[in-house]
């Protein structure tokens, strides 16, 4: 396997959303490594003619993993799948339910798992293309850095449309939920316990100086909760739940009410909806921010989805904001751990990678003894994840 330098039978990919005939493409590699894992994406510019005139496409190709260890982890057999078919079957349900745009979601060009069409086995010429946001003014925030308060806001705003939308169709068609959304939702299958770097990770954390009246609490929290994915879910808060909703994988816009669009659909699965939130304000946020608007952007997430309830009308007393609460305290001892890990991966040094699904010959060893040293920005970081948990009661 190799990278791309152009995408075959790219005519055949577009030939159902795009109209003319296929003149020109150019291929380049979209991210430098740290910055995806799951997929390896290429810039795709293409010039289409119709009739006397050529008209310029500008897209994104998410294409599978290089290396066999990658694709174990993502079990790309099955999500990117579960991938493709969210494009073509998911976000139209969503849409079609709102009777909106889905303004969130990226234009979609077309999709597939091999170019033997015979084929149910995803291979090197996997593909989804979908539109390049950067042309329309979307880009991603420094992962270093993180979202504004403002920002913030927007992400949350559109997170919750997110989760209320599915929730309602469960409630309103189930039977609709269940052919249509349900099967699209395969998540990551569980690792090597031996294997998993958090727990590497955690030797790390609790060698912080300030972080040392936390030990037992970090310990047991990782001890328990890393070496399954549990996505246990109380009800009525399963949804949709995006399970890898950080700074990465949201586009946003410039304007004064900033625009937002959600990113990577690899490995959704049902779950809380305060998994997502709770993840996005650990990981996401800028520091100075979240440490003192933390409650206010719970809140804000919470007034906006009972809002979206309210407009797909749900009998919102079936939410109450006390059970709300108490599914935020539990569903959070849970997510510690990813976002610890996460929190290790946004302030890795840029161009930096503990897992490279650019790389062919990437082995499973280089993953297991990457070197898992904190810089300055990591120790910041951890010392008001720990302690923001702990105030709260979620290790």
């Amino acid at each position: 396997m190799s990278k791309f330098t152009k995408i075959e039978k790219l005519e055949d990919l577009i030939k159902d959303t795009v109209d003319g005939q296929l003149v020109e493409q150019t291929v380049t590699s979209l991210l430098p490594p740290g910055e995806n894992f799951g997929s390896v994406m290429y810039k795709v510019d293409f010039k289409v003619k119709k009739g006397d005139k050529e008209e310029e496409y500008h897209a994104v190709a998410k294409c599978t993993p290089l290396n066999t260890f990658t694709q174990e982890i993502f079990n790309t057999q099955t999500t990117f799948k579960s991938e493709i078919a969210w494009y073509t079957t998911v976000i139209p349900t969503i849409k079609d339910f709102q009777k909106t745009s889905g303004d969130f979601f990226q234009k979609f060009y077309g999709a597939r798992i091999s170019l033997n069409p015979d084929s149910d086995v995803v291979d090197a010429n996997g593909v989804i293309l979908t539109e390049n946001l950067k042309i329309s003014g979307y880009s991603n925030v420094d992962r270093h850095l993180g979202f504004n308060l403002d920002q913030s806001k927007a992400v949350l705003r559109d997170l919750a449309t997110f989760h209320a939308t599915p929730i309602a169709i469960k409630l309103k068609n189930k039977p609709l939920f269940d052919e249509k959304i349900r099967p699209y939702l395969p998540g990551l299958k569980p690792g090597d316990p031996e294997a998993n770097p958090i727990k590497h990770l955690s030797k790390q954390l609790i060698s912080i100086p300030e972080l040392a009246q936390y030990v037992d609490r970090i310990e047991s929290n990782i001890k328990n909760n890393s070496d399954s994915l549990d996505k246990s879910v109380n009800e009525p808060w399963g949804s949709i739940s995006h399970d890898d909703f950080w700074i990465n994988n949201v586009m946003i816009t410039n304007d004064p009410i900033p625009k937002v669009v959600i990113l990577d659909f690899q490995c959704p699965v049902y779950g809380s909806i305060t998994a997502d939130l709770l993840f996005f304000l650990s990981t996401s946020v800028n520091l100075d921010i979240i440490r003192t608007n933390m409650d206010l952007l719970i809140q804000y997430y919470w007034d906006e989805f009972v809002k979206n309830l309210v407009e797909l009308k749900i009998d919102t007393a079936l939410f109450p904001h006390e059970e709300f609460l108490k599914e935020l305290d539990e569903v959070a001892q849970r997510q510690f751990s990813h976002a610890a890990f996460h929190t290790f991966i946004i302030f890795a040094e840029k161009g930096t990678t503990a897992l490279d699904s650019s790389k062919a010959d990437f082995k499973k060893e280089e993953f297991e003894h990457n070197d898992m040293s904190l810089n300055s920005r990591h120790i910041t970081k951890y010392i008001w994840l720990v302690e923001e948990y702990a105030k709260r009661n979620w290790i």
